[in-house]
């Protein structure tokens, strides 16, 4: 249904589907996570886009890739060899960013969970965080220096023995 939004993937999973969705079976020999990244490429998206009808435009609204059309899109498709080394490649090239993002969801977690520990205590009268508020400004420009010596004032406030350092 949204394959001009890149909403295609391949599945390695058998049993029930919805029939809102179409599932494709290879007739090649064709690498069907080769084909998943093809697919939610820019270029195939826009022709995706292209053939869809209904209503709406832009990333809004709901158009459609009727099977029909899907069949007669053209695409480049390299033997397979060259299917599973780009993939390959693209593993390579991904693996490190990849590892970014999974520290950074990490890093996040944690300052989640740090900022709901530190309203709890605060809420709890465990943290007394007055003086650190009498310093905030209603300015919304507020001094980097300010919100420096604000944030100073609240992790002297923590217990030394629960920060987290990764």
């Amino acid at each position: 249904m949204q394959a001009g939004n890149g909403v295609i993937f391949p599945s390695h999973l058998t049993g029930l589907v919805s029939p809102d969705y179409a599932v494709f079976e290879p007739i090649a020999d064709v690498n069907v996570d080769y084909l998943g990244e093809l697919f939610r490429s820019r270029s195939v998206r826009v022709k995706f886009r292209s053939e869809s009808k209904g209503l709406g435009t832009g990333t809004s609204g709901f158009l459609r890739l009727y099977n029909d059309r899907f069949g007669a899109i053209h695409i480049a498709l390299p033997p397979r060899e060259e299917q599973d080394a780009i993939l390959r490649g693209l593993g390579d090239k991904l693996s490190d960013l990849n590892a970014a993002i999974a520290h950074t969801e990490r890093e996040i977690a944690l300052v989640q969970e740090y900022r709901t520990r530190l309203t709890a205590e605060v809420v709890t009268g465990k943290v007394d965080v007055r003086e650190a508020a009498a310093h905030l400004s209603d300015d919304p420009t507020i001094d980097a220096l300010e919100a420096d010596a604000v944030g100073s004032e609240l992790d002297l406030a923590a217990d030394d023995d629960e920060v987290i350092d990764e």
